[in-house]
């Protein structure tokens, strides 16, 4: 609907002010329309939402809160986790105490472990649900190529919100996947 009114900026003091109730009045009786009657249907704001996850509490109030938005919006989740290969970790002593088949059963036990957990959560309020584990020196990059290649719409990631020197010693994964990703990220903070 077009509300025609006069131009508020021109004429004398007292015209531009009956300009201006003129248009108020217009805005005031032009007829409000919802956005979605009941029969229609709004497009989810979100259909594909990543949450990394890492097995700390912190994650999984993230997954918590990632699956209560896909619930909201009727989107499927994918849970990841990346851990290192034996390769990237084991450097010396550890190398010698930690052997790479055990090192390599461990890693994928504690992933699934900490991905049915998300899973599990997301099935119990009926949100459709898929879970990735992969191994990757560069966990940022992995989380950023599986956003891309799941065809996510969101990812959704726990911060502890370092900052100063402690954050750029530790080097957040979180703030490396903001950086390095077209996707667009939610950050769940501490």
């Amino acid at each position: 609907m077009r509300i025609k009114a006069p131009a508020l900026g021109s004429g004398t003091v007292s015209q531009v002010a009956a300009n201006a109730r003129a248009l108020s009045n217009a805005i005031h009786r032009a007829p409000v329309q919802p956005l979605a009657g009941p029969k229609e249907r709004q497009q989810p704001m979100y259909k594909h939402i990543l949450v990394a996850t890492d097995g700390s509490e912190l994650s999984e109030r993230a997954s918590r809160h990632a699956i209560a938005l896909a619930k909201l919006h009727g989107s499927k989740i994918t849970a990841i986790t990346v851990t290192a290969p034996w390769s990237a970790v084991a450097i010396g002593e550890i190398a010698v105490a930690v052997p790479e088949q055990e090192y390599e059963t461990r890693a994928e036990n504690n992933a699934w472990r900490d991905l049915n957990q998300v899973v599990d959560a997301a099935k119990a309020v009926d949100v459709p649900r898929n879970a990735i584990h992969l191994r990757n020196t560069q966990p940022y990059r992995a989380i950023v190529e599986a956003a891309e290649k799941e065809m996510c719409d969101l990812i959704v990631m726990g911060s502890h919100g370092r900052r100063g020197l402690e954050g750029f010693l530790l080097g957040s994964e979180t703030h490396k996947v903001l950086t390095h990703t077209k996707v667009p990220v939610l950050v769940y903070r501490d």
